[in-house]
């Protein structure tokens, strides 16, 4: 899914909490969240999302609901998924199997992971 689709669930529930500038959703937002997508956490993905909320004060920015969303989706990719969308990457590159650090870098940039996190 594209940055921009999950901007648009997250406003959907944001608001600016008392003590902060930005937007952000507490637990009982991101569960609404979870039942527009059709999203049920396990016990362990909800221990996960509890842990996340509790490291930042109870609410989440659009960065933080991110990775929220980056914990539940690892596991949904099987190797052959992984394959294919590296498949289709690199057809943008005339060396077949191969894409640049700067394209990776970008990509996950438009994912919300910052430069810290792809070192």
């Amino acid at each position: 899914m594209d940055r921009k689709y999950f901007k648009e669930i997250f406003n959907l529930e944001a608001r600016i909490h008392e003590g902060h500038r930005d937007s952000r959703i507490d637990y009982d937002a991101l569960g609404r969240i979870f039942n527009m997508v059709g999203f049920e956490p396990n016990p362990k993905q909800t221990a996960e999302f509890e842990h996340m909320f509790e490291q930042n004060g109870g609410t989440l920015n659009f960065n933080e609901f991110l990775n929220v969303f980056s914990l539940k989706s690892n596991p949904q990719f099987s190797e052959v998924d992984v394959k294919n969308a590296f498949r289709l990457l690199s057809k943008e590159y005339e060396r077949p199997g191969m894409i640049s650090l700067a394209r990776v870098k970008e990509i996950l940039t438009e994912m919300g992971i910052t430069d810290l996190e792809i070192v």
